[in-house]
């Protein structure tokens, strides 16, 4: 994608998952600038037939959640995508999730490709910040997204290395994640939505993406998420 055709779109949203949505509701989400993330194999296969349609980003990797089910060669296969995939993800590090000695391996993998390819990152990064930091610093990625970020306690790291915290519909019910969001510069933030995915009774979806926005708006004056999104994505 060029710079020029950003002006085509009034919304972003940096992180979402586009290949589980219908193309009818793509369709209906023609002012939102859809970033796709996947999650393993088959989900990177489907996002760049939707790219083939649509109007859309996509990043490539393994989910932390799935890393341990994926086989080797599913990973090598991914990589067969990298010269026309947009960035990195999602990818990253859980404590929740199974085996994260593997996440760990998988992870460096995917940023030592980043850092080659010179692409940006869409980071999943829950109960392991000191890990993720020790990673990106080791390979001095500088264009990352934390994704639903709710590490306020860390907001200066990302102000220092200039990374960047995308924000979901949850900002108005997790206080986690609303603290994040009014603690971080402004000119580090951007939307996303996770959609479709639902969290606890919240059915997370790109048509938020408006609400999200005025949301923020009320903490922080006069952003400019699409000035933002160009440093992330260009």
């Amino acid at each position: 994608m060029q710079e020029e055709q950003l002006k085509l779109f009034k919304y972003i949203d940096a992180h979402c998952h586009a290949y589980e949505y219908s193309e009818e509701e793509i369709k209906k989400l023609e002012n939102t600038l859809l970033v796709s993330v996947s999650e393993d194999l088959a989900s990177t296969i489907k996002n760049f037939q939707l790219k083939e349609k649509f109007n859309i980003l996509v990043f490539v990797g393994i989910h932390p959640w799935n890393v341990h089910k994926t086989k080797k060669e599913e990973i090598n296969k991914i990589k067969d995508f990298l010269e026309k995939c947009d960035g990195i993800g999602e990818i990253g590090l859980d404590k929740n999730a199974k085996n994260f000695n593997k996440q760990l391996k998988v992870f460096e993998f995917f940023v030592k490709i980043a850092k080659e390819y010179s692409l940006p990152i869409n980071l999943h990064c829950y109960n392991s910040f000191n890990e993720c930091y020790k990673i990106l610093e080791k390979y001095r990625i500088e264009k990352v997204n934390f994704h639903w970020f709710k590490d306020f306690e860390k907001v200066k790291v990302l102000e220092e290395n200039g990374w960047f915290a995308s924000f979901n519909i949850n900002i108005k019910f997790e206080r986690k994640h609303r603290i994040a969001l009014e603690k971080i510069d402004k000119n580090l933030i951007l939307t996303e939505s996770d959609g479709p995915y639902k969290y606890r009774s919240i059915l997370m979806h790109s048509s938020q993406i408006p609400e999200i926005l005025k949301e923020i708006e009320k903490i922080k004056e006069k952003i400019n998420i699409k000035r933002n999104f160009k440093k992330f994505i260009f």
